[in-house]
């Protein structure tokens, strides 16, 4: 099966060579904003995801550079890298290639749901990190009376997703509850939604207090079982965004103080917090160039705050809304 997507002017090519890879990527690609393409001759693609679930997969050199990576180990031989990720392997290749090479371990680890998602996610962000589409770690909000958007950025439970679904359950646009796309234009960095779902804690939920919410539930996340998958076209129709310019980067985390705390961080403060959500940056030899530069004008394009999000959040409807107004009009 070889099929084209495209996004933000790239094209992705994804060849899956077996009839389990096909279905994984299905499965897995429908959750992210690429638009298929039914005319495949007009796509000349920037990069090829090529996956199989048979076959012996090759060996890593000897003597790399390595370092530890999320689920697994990197080693790099200059724009090469090597992925051993969940059982699974995945090598990147050099700049000129273009080519990501993805084989399924046979392990049953390796064939988990989850090991799959996460083997999948590495070898998407991998290609349209060399496309120069840089993904974070975040959600993207806009206000919808000045239009002006915010990037709300931090760690797992850091309150990303519960900041971003009570905004929209007030009437604001959005882009994503948690992954982004970064990419540099003529009017500055702009950022878009990749994760089409969101995932919303039964906390969360019930602070929206909205009753039609529940015909939007799907089931627990893979990853986190103790959220829903929560359809957002459905909760909140004729509000998501495609795109935005952003002015505000919000850096969250979640305290037991009684109230939010927000306090102002420079261009430099911000650009640091930045390179920790966005090792890649480093990582990456033949991107990180294009990369850090991206985030230093992503930094001074924006003004910053880091927020410690409080009891208040979930207590009041209204909470986050009217700390995050004020920011935007700053």
């Amino acid at each position: 099966m070889t099929r084209y997507y495209a996004i933000a002017g790239r094209f992705l090519c994804v060849e899956a060579l077996d009839e389990a890879s096909a279905t994984l990527c299905d499965k897995f690609l429908r959750d992210f904003h690429l638009a298929p393409l039914t005319d495949d001759s007009a796509a000349k693609p920037s990069y090829t995801i090529k996956i199989r679930s048979r076959g012996t997969p090759p060996s890593v050199p000897k003597g790399l550079e390595s370092f530890d990576v999320a689920f697994g180990q990197c080693y790099v031989k200059g724009n090469r890298y090597y992925l051993e990720v969940e059982d699974s392997l995945i090598v990147v290749g050099a700049e000129s290639e273009s080519l990501i090479d993805v084989w399924i371990g046979t392990s049953p680890h390796a064939r988990q749901p989850l090991s799959l998602v996460n083997v999948m996610s590495y070898a998407l962000e991998a290609s349209l990190r060399r496309c120069g589409l840089y993904q974070l770690h975040g959600a993207g909000i806009i206000e919808p009376q000045t239009d002006s958007g915010a990037l709300i950025i931090g760690e797992s439970c850091s309150g990303k997703s519960t900041l971003a679904t009570l905004l929209a359950a007030r009437g604001w646009s959005y882009l994503t509850d948690d992954a982004l796309l970064l990419n540099q234009e003529e009017d500055g960095v702009r950022a878009r939604g990749i994760r089409k779902f969101f995932a919303a804690s039964e906390k969360t939920l019930a602070a929206c207090r909205l009753p039609e919410m529940e015909s939007a539930l799907g089931p627990p996340i893979t990853s986190d079982p103790s959220k829903r998958r929560l359809e957002p076209g459905i909760a909140f129709p004729g509000r998501a965004k495609e795109s935005c310019i952003p002015g505000v980067l919000l850096f969250s985390s979640i305290t037991n103080n009684p109230k939010s705390v927000i306090s102002s961080l420079s261009s430099g403060e911000a650009m640091a917090r930045l390179i920790k959500f966005n090792p890649w940056a480093s990582y990456d030899k033949a991107t990180a160039r294009e990369h850090l530069r991206l985030l230093s004008r992503l930094a001074n394009q924006c003004r910053s705050f880091l927020m410690g999000a409080g009891l208040d959040i979930l207590a009041s409807p209204s909470c986050a809304e009217e700390l995050l107004i004020p920011l935007l009009k700053t």
